[in-house]
């Protein structure tokens, strides 16, 4: 909807922090309006992808045991306007890697099970659980990390799907939800906010992967290439740095 080096301009060109106000909401607006609300569920043989923004009314749902969560609050938005202004970012991946930090400033390094369950049950009144009820407490894991991620792309331009599917890695496969990115040559990259990579000197990076020119309807597996990410960054990767494949259903169907 929205062209991602033409945003990036404009951002720049904003002086004030009520332009930068009314800036996101005049984006959120046009995002609300050419969204529909639908549940986006991590089930088992459920829809596995979700494509572009997702409106502020549509319930997602991590776990059938828990309430859903809406991605609600302008504050997350208006928040990584000022640091992207501040950073003067100019390309796509210092974009991801901004992405990177600025999940971990709000959410927490890593996320907490137990958080998390206390903050879903600690929500009482009626409806979705607000977003912002899992900053700073180390309560999101990668539905609500990759949720946002999948909203703060769409704000900038950046065209993303959200996944869900499952993570393998040392001998253990879990659910997970993850990010993919459509470039502006139709190649497709991997995005996994909720696991940065280790470098050898402890400090990390986004786990982002290359997957080519491909059809997204048709990934149903991904070996992350630990390699390509160090030749990325021309740095080495931890040499304890687990391998992982990432999947998709066998049969995915997107929800716009």
């Amino acid at each position: 909807m929205f062209n991602l080096k033409d945003t990036l301009n404009e951002i720049s060109n904003l002086k004030t922090e009520e332009e930068i106000i009314d800036f996101v909401k005049n984006r959120i607006n046009i995002l609300e309006n050419n969204s529909k609300i639908v549940d986006i569920n991590n089930y088992e043989n459920e829809n596995k992808i979700y494509e572009g923004y997702i409106n502020s009314n549509s319930q997602v749902n991590s776990s059938n045991l828990v309430k859903p969560f809406c991605i609600n609050d302008l504050d997350l938005y208006i928040n990584f306007i000022k640091v992207l202004k501040e950073k003067n970012i100019t390309n796509v991946i210092s974009l991801i890697s901004l992405l990177q930090d600025y999940i971990i400033d709000t959410f927490g390094y890593k996320g907490d099970m137990n958080n998390r369950i206390t903050t879903y049950l600690a929500y009482k009144e009626p409806g979705s659980v607000p977003i912002n009820r899992f900053y700073q407490n180390n309560s999101a894991l990668c539905s609500e990390r990759s949720a946002s991620v999948q909203n703060l792309a769409s704000l900038v331009g950046l065209k993303s799907y959200l996944l869900f599917g499952k993570l393998s890695s040392e001998n253990e496969t879990e659910t997970h939800a993850y990010n993919i990115f459509q470039m502006k040559n139709n190649t497709l990259v991997l995005f996994d906010v909720t696991n940065p990579v280790i470098l050898e000197n402890g400090a990390y990076v986004p786990a982002i992967n290359d997957l080519g020119i491909i059809d997204i309807n048709t990934l149903e597996q991904v070996e992350f290439d630990f390699n390509y990410l160090a030749n990325l960054y021309n740095k080495p990767i931890h040499s304890n740095e687990p391998n992982r494949t990432y999947y998709t259903s066998n049969h995915l169907t997107i929800k716009k």
